[in-house]
C-alpha cells in the first residue's frame, strides 16, 4: 500500500488576503518568498475566493479598510482551517475564526517574516505529527 508523502514546509501553500494595492502586504510576501516559502497574494476577491484551499491563510487587516475590501472578507468568508491576522494598524480584532492571535506588521518585514516562518513551521510540523497518528490509528482498525 502506497502512501502520500507530505509535503515539506518550504511546498506548503501560503496565501496571503490583503487589500489592493495594500503595500505593506506586498513587503510581507516578498519577505515570506526570499524565505523560498511558497506564497501567493490574493488582491482581488476571486483570488482569495481559494483561501480554504491554501495550508495558511494570512489575512492583512487595515481598521479604515478591511470590511470595504473584497479580497479580506471572501478570504475570511472561506473560513480557511489556519487562518492568522495581521494589524496593519492598531484595531479590534473582527469575528472570525483565528488561529492564532493578532501580529502586528508594524517594524521591520525581515523579521516579522521570519516570525512567521517559525509559527508555520511549528504548524506544520503539528499538522504531519496529527495526520501521521490518524493514519497509524487507520492502518490498525
Amino acid at each position: 500500500m502506497e502512501y502520500e508523502e507530505q509535503p515539506t514546509f518550504r511546498e506548503q501553500h501560503v496565501l496571503v488576503a490583503a487589500a489592493a494595492n495594500d503595500f505593506q502586504a506586498l513587503g510581507l510576501v516578498e519577505a515570506l518568498s526570499a524565505l523560498e516559502l511558497n506564497v501567493t497574494i490574493a488582491d482581488t476577491a476571486e483570488r482569495a475566493s481559494h483561501a480554504n484551499e491554501a495550508t495558511v491563510c494570512i489575512i492583512v487587516l487595515h481598521p479604515e479598510t478591511w470590511q470595504s475590501s473584497p479580497s479580506i472578507t471572501t478570504a475570511m468568508n472561506c473560513k480557511p482551517r489556519y487562518m492568522l491576522p495581521v494589524l496593519a494598524e492598531p484595531m479590534l480584532l473582527p469575528d472570525a475564526s483565528w488561529t492564532t492571535d493578532p501580529i502586528s506588521i508594524n517594524g521591520p518585514l525581515t523579521m516579522i517574516a521570519q516570525a512567521f516562518a517559525a509559527l508555520l513551521a511549528r504548524y506544520f510540523e503539528i499538522a504531519s505529527e496529527s495526520e501521521d497518528a490518524s493514519t497509524s490509528i487507520e492502518r490498525h482498525s
